[in-house]
């Protein structure tokens, strides 16, 4: 079993040197082109052959979709599907694995194949594909339920489906497919990049960056989502709470009042956009397993007050944020981070979400006025623009407004 995939622009991901490598001191010779234009031809067709054999494996997922759909409700199915699956688990086994076959098989593996002749084309294939690589982040939010119900049955149920379609792969290493197939993206990404790189090729690395950019964020939104999958006992919907900004372990507390000797627990603590999580961690993650976090509280983000700065923080590592929801009055949590880096990290992004939140509140009281002190403030923006370009060589720092988002390479944990 594969778990997380998280990667780095630096390369950290697939084990080997970062993208952005300069020339090696033979690499204006003829003889050192031509190789690293080999190698980079050699992983293109990696790329494309390895997109194959992933279309095949994801079709025989759909495979097994197929014959559970059609065998479900057959009195005397030559495989009776067992009863604890009927009552919807089944569906909950695959996520939306067959839309994602469905594009790679009909689009994406096509416009992948035209890019042998033209590995360029891949910058803008891929960025054009960003939108539609978002369904693996649905899949891997899936995941975990998915792996839950498969281990009930892999020896029985999914083992006679296997042999009867004589399988190789068991469907757990099928169903591992999508993630899996993200790390390969990302890996062969980065070898085309640096042998177009240090092949001189300064047009095509600018479009093979945006590939590569592509393929670390989505990996990282899918590990993420992942995890998020393991949060047991909370009685909410998720995919209501916007985009996750950020994760990781905190120290809390609440019971704020017994400073300054306070009972801290380590906790992991994720800040969606409309929400803010408080859970346990069970477990710690390994090569074969992933911790579960279990549900303990939650504050709304519109209905939440923060303390940044604490007079009794000596070290600078603490907030404090409150409830104001009128049903919870005295709902508080004391959080702690590692360095006053790490505090300033999280406060930063709480600051930014509750500032989005309050600008949201205003436009639904006052639309009209809102809209005009927006439009204001575009105009200034304007200006501010027009004169720095005018103003000769000694151009201006523009200032920059916060937009409340965080990318997902900033809500990983530290």
């Amino acid at each position: 079993k594969v778990e997380g995939m998280a990667v780095s622009e630096s390369g950290e991901g697939s084990g080997g040197p970062g993208p952005v490598l300069t020339t090696s001191a033979g690499g204006g010779g003829g003889d050192s082109v031509s190789k690293h234009l080999d190698q980079r031809q050699w992983r293109v067709r990696e790329l494309i052959d390895s997109e194959n054999d992933y279309v095949a494996d994801l079709g025989q997922c759909c495979q097994y979709i197929h014959f559970m759909k059609s065998s479900k409700d057959e009195e005397s199915a030559e495989i009776a599907m067992p009863e604890d699956l009927k009552q919807g688990k089944d569906r909950m086994i695959f996520g939306n694995l067959e839309m994602i076959y469905e594009w790679h098989r009909d689009y994406f593996s096509k416009k992948l194949a035209q890019c042998l002749t033209s590995p360029s084309d891949l910058g803008t294939l891929f960025k054009k594909s960003e939108r539609k690589f978002q369904m693996y982040v649905v899949y891997c939010q899936n995941k975990p339920k998915s792996e839950h119900i498969v281990s009930e049955y892999i020896d029985t149920y999914f083992e006679e489906i296997r042999l009867k379609h004589g399988f190789k792969l068991r469907l757990t290493d099928l169903l591992i497919k999508p993630i899996q197939r993200l790390t390969k993206y990302h890996m062969l990404l980065e070898a085309i990049l640096k042998h177009s790189q240090r092949a001189n090729l300064t047009e095509e690395v600018k479009n093979l960056e945006m590939a590569f950019q592509v393929m670390t964020v989505v990996p990282n939104q899918a590990n993420d989502m992942m995890d998020i999958g393991r949060l047991q006992g909370f009685e909410g919907k998720i995919v209501a709470q916007g985009k996750l900004l950020m994760r990781g372990p905190l120290l809390c507390t609440d019971e704020p009042n017994q400073a300054p000797n306070f009972k801290m627990k380590e906790m992991t603590v994720f800040l969606f956009e409309q929400i803010i999580i408080f859970a346990e961690t069970v477990g710690k993650k390994t090569q074969f397993t992933s911790p579960v976090y279990t549900y303990v509280a939650h504050i709304q983000v519109n209905k939440m007050h923060m303390d940044e700065r604490l007079d009794f923080d000596g070290e600078s590592r603490m907030f404090r944020l409150k409830s104001t929801d009128p049903s919870r009055p005295g709902l508080v949590y004391l959080c702690q981070a590692e360095d006053t880096a790490g505090r300033d990290r999280w406060t930063g992004c709480l600051r930014r979400q509750l500032q989005t939140q309050m600008d949201f509140l205003r436009a639904l009281q006052a639309p009209i006025a809102y809209h005009n002190r927006m439009s204001q403030q575009q105009t200034t923006a304007d200006t501010e623009w027009e004169f720095s370009v005018s103003s000769g060589p000694k151009v201006a720092v523009q200032p920059t407004k916060s937009t409340g988002s965080v990318s997902p390479r900033q809500s990983s944990s530290a």
